[in-house]
């Protein structure tokens, strides 16, 4: 009975905000779990680097497929049983990948997990969008704040990941995010539960994607901007511990993954207090500026505090771009196309992630200056593409 009134209260339009920001907060922080874990412990079963960051590319084709096949797979059910779908996908990946020993159990456990994420994403971030309304800016503010909050959590208990006794607490913070993404699945109130329009709405061709974008120039610049902040999350959270084994300074992970989540926190503070669009773009560019600034140098940094501080810079560009990415995408597609715009964004930044990891594996065994320097330049070319477009929002 308690159950029941809890799933009751979530239904109204306040509570069912809540529960899509608390939602969001639990899948990112499983993300980000999922991101520094599956390259860690393969580099730990002797996997090399290239490998590494080709588990990191496979959880990105995985998703790939889970954002196209999201929007036929909701013609057909509510988007509270496509997540709880994904979440039992989601625990036989993660099986998978936490008893793995052998490069081929990590590569199906990461095609599982890849999938599983995929099909979670849009259901979520497009639900959050609808039931914010107007009220985008403050509402995608508090969904930084907790989508970095959670990856914070994360954070802490990737303390002990590369060492052998971090397994019990690794698989300890799966299961309790899991458990928190199941319940909170469970509250989604059913008036939102399905996408807007008959079968034939919901599944649309890539003409009509490409079309949608063309036609929505504040699409664009959100696309954009969501694609960024997935590069730097992945490079951050699957990269950064790899740069470190090279640069032989493990033990500085989880000081530089505090960092940058609290400095995302801080920015996604910043942006509860600005009003237009175009300020919110312009945080954007300075913020991702300075981020791939830090991402050039740190590499080259002798000292501990300063390679930390350098790498957290980015932290900033993540916590303004969460927010300023889907209030973009909000204000350029409506209600029947919000999930679309969405499932493009998901899969802009999946494209992205099984280009960048490989690219930057490759440039890992060249030198980790080489690497992170491939990473700010892609950043400073997105930057560039899109400043007259911010200027216009």
């Amino acid at each position: 009975m308690k159950l029941r009134r809890l799933l009751r209260a979530a239904g109204s339009p306040s509570n069912g905000l809540r529960v899509h920001i608390a939602l969001a907060a639990s899948y990112f922080g499983l993300y980000a779990l999922y991101l520094t874990v599956v390259p860690s412990w393969g580099t730990r079963y002797g996997i090399a680097s290239s490998q590494a960051g080709l588990l990191v590319a496979v959880i990105a084709v995985a998703g790939l497929v889970g954002d196209i096949a999201v929007s036929r797979v909701s013609a057909c059910l509510s988007s509270k049983h496509v997540i709880l779908s994904a979440i039992g996908i989601e625990i036989v990946g993660a099986a998978f990948v936490t008893t793995a020993t052998q490069f081929a159990m990590f590569v199906v456990g990461t095609t599982l997990l890849g999938l599983a994420l995929g099909l979670m994403l849009s259901p979520i971030l497009s639900g959050l969008s609808s039931h914010a309304g107007p009220d985008q800016i403050r509402t995608q503010s508090t969904n930084a704040i907790w989508q970095r909050l959670a990856a914070l959590l994360a954070a802490v208990f990737l303390i002990n990941v590369l060492s052998a006794s971090g397994n019990a607490l690794v698989i300890a913070a799966i299961s309790i995010l899991t458990g928190m993404v199941v319940l909170l699945t469970l509250c989604l109130p059913a008036s939102r539960e399905r996408s807007v329009g008959p079968p034939s709405v919901i599944v649309v061709s890539f003409a009509r994607l490409i079309r949608l974008i063309r036609a929505s120039r504040p699409l664009q610049v959100g696309l954009a901007s969501n694609a960024t902040t997935t590069l730097l999350i992945i490079a951050g959270a699957s990269f950064f511990p790899l740069v470190l084994v090279e640069l032989q300074k493990p033990a500085l992970l989880t000081y530089g993954l505090l960092g940058r989540e609290f400095l995302a926190i801080t920015a996604a503070l910043v942006v509860r207090r600005i009003a237009t669009r175009r300020a919110l773009g312009r945080l954007w560019l300075f913020a991702a500026g300075g981020g791939a600034v830090g991402l050039a140098v740190f590499p080259f940094v002798e000292s501990d505090v300063i390679l930390v501080l350098a790498f957290s810079l980015h932290g900033a560009a993540v916590g303004v771009g969460i927010a300023f990415g889907n209030v973009m995408i909000y204000d350029g597609t409506t209600s029947r196309t919000r999930i679309h715009g969405f499932a493009i964004s998901a899969m802009l930044g999946r494209i992205g992630s099984i280009v960048l990891p490989l690219s930057l594996a490759v440039a890992l065994d060249l030198g980790a200056g080489w690497a992170m320097g491939t990473l700010a330049c892609v950043v400073v070319l997105v930057i560039a593409l899109c400043a007259s477009r911010v200027e216009h929002a």
